[in-house]
């Protein structure tokens, strides 16, 4: 499943770009300069959760950390993306989704500070939690498992 979110990412990616080119840059750095699902997700959240302090790049070696540690998270994350798109009427595409949306922003936050957690990193956890709590306006305790095919509107 993921692998078909991820190619239909890219293609409404490639679509976006024909249709409106002033967007291009930003749907190439977030979507087509990316090889998977995982580095675009990374990439797009990392940079809303990054300070003056904690990088945008040391964030995304967290994900990336993650992915493996939490083997089951990418698939998740797909199954958020398509719950979202299902779901909310506002989501008319599954790029409108990762690229926009909050609430799916904050859940895959959450994604990474759960891991975290897991792996008796909490002051990390928690630094990501305080963060998501601040830019995305949703607080969710480091320790709360969540399922899969979450929206948060």
């Amino acid at each position: 499943m993921r692998h078909e979110i991820w190619n239909k990412l890219r293609e409404e990616a490639n679509e976006l770009v024909s249709r409106e080119p002033l967007l291009a840059s930003h749907v190439y750095s977030s979507i087509l300069n990316h090889e998977c699902l995982g580095s675009a997700l990374s990439f797009i959240v990392a940079n809303k959760l990054a300070d003056a302090v904690v990088s945008a790049f040391t964030i995304r070696e967290l994900f990336d950390q993650a992915f493996v540690h939490c083997d089951t998270m990418l698939t998740h994350v797909a199954n958020d993306i398509k719950a979202v798109k299902d779901r909310d009427p506002a989501a008319d595409s599954y790029l409108n989704v990762i690229l926009n949306l909050k609430g799916f922003h904050a859940i895959q936050a959450h994604r990474l500070a759960y891991c975290l957690w897991r792996q008796d990193r909490k002051e990390l956890a928690r630094f990501i939690q305080s963060r998501t709590s601040e830019v995305f306006g949703v607080d969710i305790h480091p320790a709360c498992k969540v399922g899969h095919g979450i929206m948060f509107d």
